[in-house]
């Protein structure tokens, strides 16, 4: 799913939790899966759940992919 920019702005100031996890890259070692397999098993009231790659886990600056 592609989101607007303005949604991606409003994500960026929220705390990653159970519906929002950024990546800064792909990783080949199974991170990925174990993580959409958390998100997808989370008991969050939001249905809908982001992983948005190109942020900086520290900075949350957009970095690219």
């Amino acid at each position: 799913m592609i989101i607007k920019i303005k949604k991606l702005e409003q994500l960026l100031k929220e705390p990653e939790s159970e519906y929002l996890d950024f990546k800064e890259k792909f990783s080949d070692n199974g991170s990925l899966i174990r993580d959409i397999l958390a998100m997808a098993n989370s008991r969050t009231l939001h249905k809908t759940r982001f992983l948005i790659f190109g942020i900086s886990d520290d900075t949350k600056e957009v970095v690219g992919v």
